[in-house]
């Protein structure tokens, strides 16, 4: 497996390929599957659909990794809060405003809930290639408990770093409770036949270096930590999206395999700094929007960048419901091409 392999630092020349929300709206494919389910949790825990729609890129694309299709908030879901995903508007989750609604959380039934995602890891597992990685991901403690305090992405969830300052203790209790519910929900992931992990702290931007050291890069560290007891070879790749300069020391005290560049980050002064990591990135995903000339400019730009460095190519974040299908094959082209001259020279 190509991933694999750049991951475990095996392979330098090859640049393998995988995108951030491969398998979604901008796909037809993928949108007229949709149609069928009543809701979009609906979708998520249907085996079937979940390993069409996962090999929908794969197929369409041959790229070098599948990831599962899934959501970061089936965790808050399998917990016992409400979770419902409105057209144009996102997810909206029941909030936890008082210790009593916090204790109404359940850790105990969360691997029986999410048996259908591991099901369809499964299922996957076995109709996917062999040379093909299938990755699994949660999200952060700190990004979920961003949506289970404030309900829903506005504001910059202030009713989360309120309660971070303002109600300390409900604070950590929550961070706590999902960092255990992430390391059950990711080693079943593991077990059912996931080859790579991704870990989305989607929302590590808004803490300030205190609070990013406490919220995000401890208890990521602990989840490694405790995934690496029972399975001490899988890769985990970590993404502190909107870290800045924060994101080496993320690095360096996690112990994560890879790391996840965003598009606002200098990848390049990344890499200096630490160069023995493999990173993952960074290509803006709205340059997909744009025209030709300049989206095969800007990934010449990235690959000679990253050339002596141990890397994967992905966008900076998710893929665009508004991406044509054909920008995606030339982004692709253009890596595979670049890889294909490195090889010849």
């Amino acid at each position: 497996m190509l991933l694999i392999n750049k991951l475990n630092k095996t392979n330098q020349s090859d640049i393998p390929i995988w995108i951030m929300r491969q398998a979604g709206r901008y796909l037809p494919e993928y949108r007229q599957l949709r149609t069928k389910f009543p809701s979009f949790l609906d979708f998520c825990y249907t085996k079937d659909a979940v390993t069409e729609v996962t090999l929908q890129p794969i197929q369409r694309f041959d790229l070098d990794a599948a990831i599962i299709f899934s959501d970061i908030l089936i965790i808050p879901d399998a917990l016992g809060l409400d979770v419902i995903f409105k057209e144009n508007e996102g997810p909206i989750v029941e909030k936890i405003t008082t210790d009593k609604i916090f204790q109404k959380l359940n850790l105990e039934h969360i691997i029986s809930y999410l048996q259908p995602v591991y099901q369809a890891i499964k299922q996957t597992r076995v109709a996917l290639s062999d040379d093909k990685a299938l990755i699994g991901f949660c999200g952060a403690p700190w990004t979920l408990a961003c949506y289970m305090i404030s309900g829903q992405n506005i504001q910059n969830f202030y009713d989360a770093k309120k309660m971070l300052y303002c109600e300390p203790v409900l604070f950590q209790k929550i961070i706590d409770l999902l960092t255990e519910a992430i390391i059950l929900c990711l080693k079943q992931q593991i077990k059912a036949g996931i080859n790579a992990i991704q870990i989305f702290d989607s929302w590590a931007g808004l803490l300030p270096p205190d609070e990013f050291m406490r919220f995000s890069i401890l208890p990521t560290t602990k989840i490694v930590k405790m995934i690496r007891q029972d399975y001490p070879n899988i890769p985990i790749i970590g993404f502190p999206r909107g870290g800045g300069e924060k994101i080496i020391s993320y690095t360096k005290h996690t112990q994560i395999s890879a790391l996840q560049c965003d598009e606002f980050t200098q990848m390049l002064d990344i890499a200096k700094k630490i160069p023995d990591t493999v990173l993952q990135g960074n290509l803006d995903p709205l340059l997909l929007l744009g025209d030709d000339k300049q989206l095969i400019h800007k990934i010449n730009i990235l690959l000679n960048q990253m050339k002596p460095y141990h890397f994967i190519f992905n966008l900076g974040h998710g893929i665009s419901k508004h991406t044509d299908p054909d920008k995606v094959k030339l982004l692709i082209d253009v890596i595979r091409n670049f890889t294909n001259d490195r090889k010849n020279q």
